[in-house]
């Protein structure tokens, strides 16, 4: 899901994680790069939930990145190594995983 920076720091902050821990667990939160936004007030990140359920478990630590620049290909390379050892270490299915396809595609926008 899209949402401000800001968003844990709002007035109805605390309902939103009142929400969230009732009905889901958070798996990530990624900081995209302050270059994508002409104005920080408008800087967004990915944050990363799944809904509660029978075989859903929450990760040990939750995935938190601050991304780099997308224009810098070698650091967005170890980000993205970095976020597979992340799924990898939390136990997740392949299916959950950054597939090779999917990063060899991404590889490609960033040159």
């Amino acid at each position: 899901m899209l949402v401000p920076n800001f968003i844990f720091e709002s007035d109805q902050a605390d309902e939103l994680q009142r929400v969230i821990k009732k009905y889901a667990f958070t798996l990530g939160l990624l900081q995209l790069p302050s270059s994508m936004f002409k104005d920080q007030q408008f800087a967004k990140s990915i944050w990363i939930i799944q809904k509660r359920g029978p075989n859903v478990r929450q990760p040990g630590q939750a995935l938190l990145a601050e991304m780099p620049s997308f224009s810098n290909r070698e650091a967005m390379i170890e980000m993205m190594k970095s976020i597979d050892n992340w799924f990898k270490e939390e136990g997740f299915p392949n299916i959950l995983r950054w597939q090779p396809l999917t990063i060899m595609r991404f590889y490609a926008l960033v040159q």
